[in-house]
């Protein structure tokens, strides 16, 4: 009797080591990353009192046929300029050093707060070199519209000095009383956005191999005009290497646009790199690049991006490996 269920074991055992095992891979599952979707940053020039309110402003005088904004870099008692262009009354996404804040008092003056410099602007003194920049503002801002749409940014401190801008030395504190003022506001319109979900696709991968290759996709929700981004896909390099990039094959989003929508245009462009390293992590870096067709940005939910994976090592066990989508920015319109 021993011998026969030894017999019958050995026998299992080597109809056994004929079935191959299998090892599953799972890449990217249930990953999905969201991004507040904002429209292009739009200042307008205030052109009447109502306007003035808190919220975010350029600064900017005229020099010739250049305009100049006050950005927040101080040297020698004045603040420094910075080259804009203006479109029909209109700035479009300025650096963040020309943004400044007006902050609301309980008197109706208002705080000079750059948000980029962490710090306040303020004139105290009493000659052309009196602008301060500090952690606190000392003193503050009555700020009046004129009939030439030009603003006055008069301080509280005793001297009654004003915001004044002269081309050779910048934004600087002159008299209110002997000079007019040359200063124009452009105020930051209220800027729409929407929600935008950005998921990764699952691949099930059964004994992979090492140079094996699979396509994983990532998808856009409904995106209200997304016309720019930048996403980071953060691959395992340990075992994955990115070698293509496909935002134009047929069934993606691009593809169904241009055949459905436009089908005269690109629909839209993408730029890559297949391994940017950022911090030490190697991760795939992609982009959506401001476009010009007609229909005004991606307003369909779709497939964005293909990318095509090389397995350089393979998991020994049954395993998932996440593909986090890192949303860096994402602009409507």
């Amino acid at each position: 009797m021993t011998k026969r269920l030894l017999s019958a074991a050995i026998a299992v055992l080597l109809v056994l080591s004929l079935v191959p095992m299998s090892v599953f891979a799972r890449v990217g599952d249930a990953v999905k990353a969201s991004g507040e979707t904002k429209d292009a940053a739009v200042y307008k020039k205030v052109t009447s009192a109502d306007e003035i309110t808190e919220g975010k402003y350029v600064i900017c005088a005229v020099n010739g046929s250049t305009t100049r904004a006050m950005n927040n870099t101080l040297s020698g008692g004045s603040m420094g300029q910075t080259t804009v262009t203006v479109t029909d009354d209109t700035i479009t996404d300025p650096a963040s050093t020309i943004v400044w804040d007006l902050k609301a008092q309980s008197d109706g003056t208002y705080a000079l707060y750059s948000e980029a410099a962490n710090q306040y602007c303020y004139i105290q003194g009493n000659s052309g070199t009196s602008m301060k920049m500090g952690s606190t503002s000392t003193y503050f801002f009555n700020v009046t519209v004129n009939s030439s749409t030009t603003v006055t940014l008069k301080t509280t401190y005793s001297s009654g000095r004003m915001i004044y801008y002269m081309s050779s030395y910048g934004f600087r504190s002159y008299s209110s009383t002997t000079y007019s003022s040359n200063i124009y506001l452009y105020k930051l319109q209220t800027p729409a956005g929407t929600e935008v979900t950005y998921t990764g696709e699952t691949v099930e991968v059964t004994n992979p191999k090492v140079n094996d290759t699979f396509d994983w996709t990532f998808s856009v929700s409904e995106a209200a005009a997304l016309s720019a981004g930048t996403w980071y896909i953060d691959y395992d390099e340990n075992y994955l290497t990115a070698t293509a990039f496909d935002y134009s094959w047929e069934g993606g989003l691009s593809a169904q646009i241009g055949d459905s929508m436009d089908p005269q245009s690109d629909a839209f462009m993408m730029s890559y790199n297949l391994a940017d390293v950022v911090n030490g992590n190697t991760m795939l870096k992609c982009m959506l690049n401001l476009a010009s067709f007609d229909f005004n940005g991606i307003n369909d939910a779709g497939k964005l991006a293909k990318i095509t994976f090389k397995w350089n090592a393979v998991p020994t066990e049954s395993t998932t490996l996440a593909m986090p989508i890192e949303v860096v920015n994402s602009y409507c319109g």
